[in-house]
């Protein structure tokens, strides 16, 4: 009975593992992320093109204007769920180690 749940686990993570790979491979191929940087990189270009006919036309240039927004924000569920979990997991050891030096201190006054 263990040995087919055992042989039903490793089934999934190998079927998720297999769909990851094949979803990343397919997205690789079929060029998304260099489509994804060629849109940046246009509107870079056309960033410059707008900087430099407002210099020609003699406006005030600000530098804001012209630069796009460079913080970005990375985080999502995943990375959230793996914060929270990381903090929750420091938080026990907290916790456990500092009981262990709680109970060695009351075993040293004794």
């Amino acid at each position: 009975m263990k040995n087919k749940k055992k042989n039903q686990v490793f089934k999934v993570i190998f079927i998720f593992l297999f769909i990851a790979y094949i979803t990343i491979y397919t997205s690789q191929k079929s060029g998304y992320m260099d489509f994804q940087n060629y849109k940046k990189m246009s509107l870079t270009k056309e960033r410059i093109k707008e900087f430099e006919s407002d210099i020609k036309a003699g406006k005030k240039v600000d530098l804001t204007k012209y630069s796009s927004n460079t913080t970005r924000n990375y985080s999502n569920k995943i990375s959230n769920a793996g914060f929270n979990i990381s903090n929750g997991v420091s938080s026990l050891v907290n916790k456990g180690v500092v009981g262990l030096f709680d109970t060695i201190a009351k075993l040293a006054e004794e």
